[in-house]
């Protein structure tokens, strides 16, 4: 009888050293499964783990929507956070363009190679061109928006065509973050345009001094670009060249002293049109070698305009003792 007792006692030991010894393993708070709010231990999930399905809810069933999106087996106006029939339904197409088991279920490594997919396939959009010389359409009329709002189009030209102001535009823009000078959008060069016009005002590309005054002409030379002014909001701007390295255009706050519409440069022997001049013979004026050149030449210190239709409305609305900021 006590030999009995004895047993029965190291067995019920044994039984309770088992259970001490076993890990309770609760689904990961990572992923969203219904009903669970907590984790008691957390453990490497496995890959056949089923991580989203029918009725789950949470962020992970929101970041597969987003990933089957990427991928454009999803909308992206649905992302809810909700795995219903829509989500069930991209996952399955997902699962049968891969030749797996099409059963609407997502495990781990199945959410896993979705992940990788999307990521890849983002990698491989951003150089996808989005838009150039002669592209037309809503999302060119976009570009042209943001490029506004940084100062770097005139508002009132956007079209929707990308033609040759645009690619200007898109040029000076990619000077001014130092990026290749392509005058094409790339998808990432378009995220990031419209990041920086969601985030900056137009007046950020401005030396503070541009800010105040009822017309200023500001010429920036890292954007290599004239911007016309009037009390701190930017009305149009232009391509601008300056002075070669051995003549250059002088920086710093001036005033306009003298206006020429018709000026002829006796010591050049060439026309300047529409000349403002405002530091010691340098001026803003039109310039039929750059129009024709670009930036392969150089002028001897003024600041050269192409586009002669602009700079002349400018040239009108400009008067002596307004004031021209040069600055980097």
């Amino acid at each position: 009888m006590m030999r009995r007792l004895a047993h029965i006692l190291l067995s019920g030991i044994t039984a309770v050293g088992v259970l001490i010894a076993t890990p309770i393993i609760a689904p990961s708070a990572a992923h969203a499964t219904p009903g669970t709010t907590a984790t008691l231990v957390s453990a490497a999930p496995s890959p056949s783990r089923v991580v989203a399905a029918w009725g789950y809810r949470g962020t992970t069933v929101s970041t597969l929507q987003r990933n089957l999106a990427t991928l454009r087996l999803f909308p992206a106006t649905s992302v809810t956070g909700y795995f219903g029939p829509i989500t069930q339904a991209s996952v399955r197409r997902f699962q049968q363009t891969h030749h797996l088991a099409v059963t609407g279920i997502v495990t781990q490594s199945v959410y896993d190679l979705i992940a990788r997919e999307a990521r890849a396939r983002t990698a491989s959009m951003q150089n996808v061109v989005v838009a150039a010389r002669g592209s037309q359409g809503s999302t060119v009329a976009a570009i042209q928006r943001n490029l506004a709002r940084l100062g770097l189009f005139p508002a009132t030209s956007v079209t929707g065509y990308f033609g040759p102001i645009t690619q200007a535009s898109v040029t000076r823009y990619q000077a001014s973050r130092r990026l290749a000078q392509t005058g094409v959008v790339t998808r990432a060069l378009y995220d990031r345009l419209a990041k920086d016009a969601a985030t900056r005002p137009a007046s950020s590309v401005l030396d503070p001094r541009c800010l105040t005054g009822a017309r200023v002409l500001c010429i920036s030379k890292t954007t290599r670009t004239l911007y016309y002014v009037t009390n701190g909001r930017i009305v149009t701007s232009m391509a601008a060249r300056f002075g070669a390295w051995n003549t250059p255009t002088r920086e710093g706050s001036f005033r306009v002293y003298w206006k020429s519409e018709r000026h002829w440069s006796t010591l050049y022997g060439s026309a300047m049109p529409f000349s403002m001049f405002f530091s010691g013979g340098q001026a803003v004026h039109y310039s039929s070698d750059f129009a024709a050149r670009g930036y392969a030449g150089a002028s001897h210190g003024c600041i050269n305009i192409r586009d002669y239709g602009r700079l002349h409305w400018v040239f009108d609305q400009v008067r002596v003792g307004d004031k021209v900021v040069v600055y980097r």
